[in-house]
């Protein structure tokens, strides 16, 4: 059913003296991995800060876990994530769906 290997990524809580996040630990990984399903809705080119970047949309489905948010990423394949809106959750609860975008 779920044939994706997905790592999630929460925002480090660390900071600094001046309060920002300390360097090189900006994300620490949620335990343990999780299986999903990654879909790619589709791909575009786009001009951000005067400069072409492709975007790439994808839902990704996974077994329901109520600490992953709308504030974390997602690696798949060496590929990143970000989660761009809160998880839809099934009626049931068993799974959830993740609307994600990864930008290079």
């Amino acid at each position: 059913m779920f044939n994706d290997y997905l790592t999630f990524f929460k925002p480090s809580q660390e900071r600094d003296a001046a309060g920002q996040r300390k360097p090189g630990q900006a994300w620490v990984p949620v335990e343990p991995g999780m299986r999903g399903d990654v879909r790619h809705l589709r791909g575009l080119e786009t001009l951000r800060a005067d400069a072409e970047v492709s975007v790439l949309r994808a839902s990704i489905r996974t077994w329901y876990r109520p600490d992953i948010d709308e504030t974390m990423r997602v690696v798949h394949s060496g590929r990143t994530y970000a989660i761009k809106a809160p998880p839809l959750r099934n009626t049931d609860r068993r799974f959830m769906d993740l609307v994600c975008e990864s930008v290079k």
